[in-house]
């Protein structure tokens, strides 16, 4: 269901502005925005839009191989009627 949450995740795309990297990445040189920057950074507007934020992580081991396998997703969810839209 996406309802009226994807009118504002259009607003919050409107909002935000460029997160700062704000960490290095020593082994592979790069630097990257933390979680806690983006965070921090979207809080109040979401807050303003009426948008819950969920982040999930999940880890899954290849057992043949023994690599792991991590992904995330976001979903916002529009407190007002309940629709949600995941990344």
């Amino acid at each position: 269901m996406t309802g009226g949450v994807l009118k504002k995740v259009f607003d919050l795309q409107q909002k935000m502005e460029t997160f700062r990297k704000d960490k290095q990445n020593d082994f592979h040189k790069y630097g990257y925005a933390s979680a806690e920057s983006i965070n921090k950074a979207m809080k109040p507007i979401l807050g303003d839009l009426g948008l819950l934020a969920v982040a999930r992580t999940k880890a899954e081991e290849v057992l043949e191989s023994g690599l792991v396998i991590v992904s995330s997703s976001l979903t916002l969810i529009d407190i007002e009627d309940g629709s949600e839209v995941e990344f």
